[in-house]
């Protein structure tokens, strides 16, 4: 085939193609293979690259493009890059039409390894002849919104990875690049223009252009923009108004231009433009502008500024914005102008100080935030503020019998911001003796909101108070821990700081003296109530968990009557995050020393205490168990826990070997809340003796228990131990023994009886459905033939689905080392469609039973295991709303709301079946929930497209065209 012959068939086939691109990367194959060569293939595309036609032109120009583009980056040398480079430089004089084409070319070759900068052996470099052409040739304004994002990534291509090779354009390059830019309101073009404009605008010297520059940067300040349409990744204002503000800031010499603008835009009554202008100024002063740049607008500043603070923009945002204004401006003066610093903070105490003569003044508050504000920013700034105004507070203190507390929360935030830049605050110093001596002395008057604000100073100052002041504070603390609540809150908390700092001195003035604890009968109970929360709050700390724990345990054995008072405290001690955080070492010791005491108490002395409070101590005494040894590690718990019931508990029973339980629960049922409290926390791997006898115990507990408190711990606790278990033969025996007693209490005439199996059928269901044991699916058969049962043994059976798939709150959980495999859920799932199926043969009697259990399967599992089997639950699931049971109906509309929330499109074929139905519930349940779940439904079904649900929109209106109540 003749040279001619083979650029007419590639012509041929360029213009037959339907898919240019791929035809066009099988020509790049061929290049790089070497069965052709680049410049070989612009010259068989001479005829359409020369031809008369503009779309010839532009067809031949894309393939070349294409071509390249489909070229690895180091594959062509530097000459053939040069002729390429000056061919498409050459195309930029053609028919604006072929603009897409020639900048899809360029944008290929700036990408390649080799393409020519300063070369020796070249006239020019690439670089500036791309650019000299484009800025000479293509008219950026004209171009299309692609076409002028395709520029724009060259310009980005070269500020980002080929910098070095446009910093000699100088001026030229920033002239072009600025007139290129200008007037572009795309906001995808803008957000890209946005992020390359710093790094151009840092890395260019504009020199006279910098005032062109800014301007051409600045018509888009503030930005006014609301995007069209519900898309939520489209371009929101905020995302441009964010990126436009580094675009202002990013060099000094925009500050003559960008200040005065920004306070222009300050002074009008647009909230977006006050936030926009002060977000621009504190980013400029934080670390662009120096003080040279902003000393000439200084009194516009302040003046515009004000403004906002005092007496402060209604608008909370506005106000914070301009606060944050101001500490940048005095973080830039302190770090470059001292001097400045202190004219400028001269004008601003002048303009606020008389304003804290009285702190009923409406300008009061506000001119203490904006001196605290001040304060925070530095420490130059700080010593400025507090020197000045201190002792006009103190003075203003001496005349005024009202709003001590106010007083006093303004001297501690200036004690804060005096700590926060100097930690060697002298506390001795002539500013802040006479505020300390004023704390102290509001701390013991009876007025609850000014000693509340005086414990709230004292803590922020425990750690700098001397000696004899500390003395003081602990001689007032027993009254202040006897007042107002929140007061007795704060004071402890002032203990706890003063405690970590002088252990030994809160041991000795405090602990021994006024919070000692006795059992002498003539105590105030009273006295002894707020002891005891004042030790608990102590106990936390390494140098009393031992001394506290010794008091608190001695009293709740000698005197049973403070024993709820102190395990509640016990109980709120051990549920505060600020002790679980503080490491394992003082749980660990509150565990040894509290735990085995406490049983023994439980077991010997509880029917001491109070009926009226037995079962809120036995629960506060549970949670306190719980929490201890859930605390500790596997040894720890082995150590503990496991001698403990073989030392403590089992001992309390008949004598024999193990089988002691059934005689304990026996003397003392509420014992087996207590084991529960041990053990259902205990790891895995942690060995428990006469694990038979305990489990077989439980379960007759569980059967004939009348108390519902222990016959439910009975039943979780069996399961939490059978989840756990690790041994199958010990697995087996138990699962073995539960199921034949189980089949004699479920084949039993005693609906009670029967009603309790069920139950503990379902928690056993539960333990071996979480750990995906291999014999659940016997345990789901029995529990679903329990459905069959239209009186109340079936009903638990179908509740007893719920509590399968319903997390645990306690015990059955990851936190208590249970056994759980993932997606136990999804698998239980399975036995959805065998149920549909029963439900549509069963009797009408036990029907409400398989819809309600198959109703807790659908709501447990997510989207995307349901919608598989949609079409073959959809008959239960609309018959499980003509049931009239709320329950079961609440289910129901809790899994079709959740599905008509994302416009499933499956439901649309059943608009005619659930409209009707969603409008009877809501207008004639008698639940109010259910009502609420219907109406929800046909909200989430009005969010379909309107062709579709026009039908049924007067048939609504027209029935909720009157009151719908009963």
């Amino acid at each position: 085939m003749s040279v001619e012959e083979a650029a007419e068939r590639l012509v041929r086939e360029i213009e037959s193609t339907t898919d240019l691109n791929s035809y066009c990367i099988q020509l790049g194959d061929d290049i790089m293979r070497g069965n052709l060569s680049i410049l070989k293939l612009v010259e068989w595309l001479g005829p359409l690259l020369t031809n008369t036609r503009v779309t010839d032109r532009e067809k031949g120009t894309l393939s070349l493009s294409y071509v390249l583009a489909a070229l690895r980056p180091d594959f062509l040398p530097e000459k053939d890059l040069f002729f390429l480079t000056a061919f498409y430089c050459d195309r930029t004089l053609d028919h604006h039409s072929l603009s897409s084409a020639i900048l899809q070319g360029i944008t290929a070759l700036i990408k390649m390894d080799h393409l020519p900068v300063d070369s020796p052996k070249l006239t020019a470099d690439s670089p500036k002849l791309i650019f000299s052409s484009i800025f000479a040739n293509v008219h950026c304004q004209t171009l299309m919104q692609s076409e002028r994002n395709a520029l724009y990534r060259i310009f980005q291509y070269f500020l980002v990875h080929k910098l070095t090779a446009i910093v000699p354009l100088g001026l030229d390059f920033v002239l072009g690049f600025i007139t290129a830019i200008d007037g572009e309101r795309d906001p995808n073009n803008l957000i890209l223009l946005f992020s390359i404009l710093p790094r151009f605008l840092t890395s260019f010297t504009l020199g006279h252009l910098t005032d062109e520059a800014f301007n051409v940067i600045s018509c888009y300040f503030p930005i006014d923009f609301n995007p069209s349409g519900d898309d939520d990744k489209a371009i929101k204002r905020e995302d441009l108004a964010l990126a436009l503000v580094p675009c202002l800031v990013a060099i000094p010499d925009f500050a003559e231009f960008c200040i005065p603008l920004a306070l222009e835009k300050l002074d009008s009554n647009r909230r977006i433009a006050k936030l926009d202008s002060l977000h621009v100024m504190k980013e400029g002063f934080k670390s662009v502008w120096n003080s040279a740049n902003v000393e000439p607008h200084l009194t516009d500043i302040w003046t515009a500024l004000k403004r906002e603070l005092i007496p402060g923009n209604a608008d909370l945002e506005v106000r914070c914005s301009a606060s944050e204004t101001l500490s940048e401006l005095l973080k830039l003066f302190s770090r470059q102008r001292p001097a400045l610093l202190t004219s400028f903070l001269s004008d601003i105490l002048a303009s606020t100080c008389g304003l804290l003569s009285d702190t009923r003044l409406s300008l009061y508050s506000p001119a203490v935030d904006l001196l605290e504000v001040a304060a925070k920013a530095s420490e130059l700034a700080c010593k400025q503020v507090v020197s000045n105004i201190i002792p006009k507070i103190l003075i203003t203190k001496k005349g005024e019998t009202h709003n001590e507390a106010t007083t006093i929360n303004t001297l501690i935030l200036f004690v804060k911001a005096s700590i926060q830049h100097n930690q060697d605050f002298d506390i001795g110093s002539d500013v802040w003796s006479p505020v300390a001596e004023m704390i102290i002395n509001s701390a013991n008057i009876q007025n609850p909101s000014c000693r509340l604000s005086a414990y709230n100073g004292l803590i922020v100052l425990a750690a700098y108070l001397t000696q004899t002041q500390r003395t003081v504070i602990y001689d007032g603390c027993e009254d202040a821990l006897t007042s107002d609540e929140r007061v007795k809150i704060k004071c402890i908390e002032l203990l706890k700081k003063l405690a970590r700092i002088h252990p030994n001195e809160i041991m000795e003035k405090v602990v021994d003296t006024k919070l000692k604890l006795t059992s002498n009968k003539d105590t105030n109970h009273e006295m002894q109530d707020w002891q005891t929360e004042a030790l608990c709050g102590l106990v936390i700390l390494p140098d009393f968990v031992n001394p506290v724990c010794a008091l608190l345990l001695d009293l709740i054995d000698n005197k049973p009557k403070s024993a709820p008072k102190i395990i509640s405290c016990l109980r709120n001690l051990l549920t505060d995050s600020e002790l679980m955080e503080s490491g394992d070492q003082v749980l660990e010791v509150i565990c040894r020393l509290c735990l085995k005491r406490l049983v023994e108490w439980w077991l010997e002395g509880f029917h001491k205490v109070d009926s009226n409070k037995q079962n809120a101590t036995l629960l506060d005494i549970a949670v306190v168990i719980e929490n201890l040894v859930k605390a500790q590690s596997s040894q720890l718990q082995a150590e503990v826990v496991c001698p403990l019931i073989e030392t403590v508990i089992l001992p309390r029973g008949a004598e024999g070997d193990g089988s002691n339980y059934k005689d304990l629960f026996k003397k003392s049922k509420h014992s087996v809340i207590i084991l529960q409290a041990l053990l259902g926390y205990v790891r895995p791997n942690v060995l428990i003796k006469n694990w038979l006898p305990l489990t077989t115990s439980l379960a007759d507990v569980s059967f004939s228990e009348k108390d519902p408190l222990i016959r439910d711990s009975a039943s979780e606790l069996l399961a939490t131990l059978i989840n756990k278990q690790q041994k199958d033969e010990i697995l087996a025996t138990i699962l073995g023994h539960t199921a034949k007693h189980l089949e004699q209490k479920l084949a039993s005439r005693d609906s009670k009886s029967k009603v309790n199996a069920v139950k503990l059928l379902s928690w056993v269901t539960k333990s071996l459905v979480l750990r995906g044991h291999g014999l659940m699916a016997y345990w789901i058969d029995k529990l679903t033939d329990q459905l069959a049962d239209c009186k109340e043994p079936g009903r638990e059976a179908a509740d007893g689905y719920r509590l399968i798939v319903e997390e645990d709150k306690l015990f059955l959980i990851a936190k208590s080392n249970s056994m759980l495999r993932i997606f136990y859920r999804q698998r239980l799932f399975q036995r959805a469609l065998a149920l549909a199926s029963i439900s549509r043969t069963c009797s009408r009697a036990c029907k409400p039973n398989y819809l309600t259990a198959l109703a807790y399967l659908v709501k447990s599992v997510p989207k995307s295991v349901l919608l598989p089997s949609l079409r073959q639950i959809m008959i239960p699931l609309v018959e499980s709303l003509d049931e009239g049971e709320d329950k079961l109906e609440l289910t129901t509309l809790h899994t079709l709301s959740g599905l008509l929330a994302e416009k499933e499109p499956a439901l649309l074929s059943y608009t005619d079946t659930f409209i009707p139905r969603f409008l009877k519930l809501a207008k004639e349940s008698h639940s109010m929930k259910v009502r609420i779940g219907a109406l929800e439904c046909l909200k989430f079904y009005a969010s379909y497209p309107p062709v579709q649900i026009v039908p049924y929109v007067e048939d609504v209106s027209t029935k909720f065209s009157h009151t719908h109540n009963p």
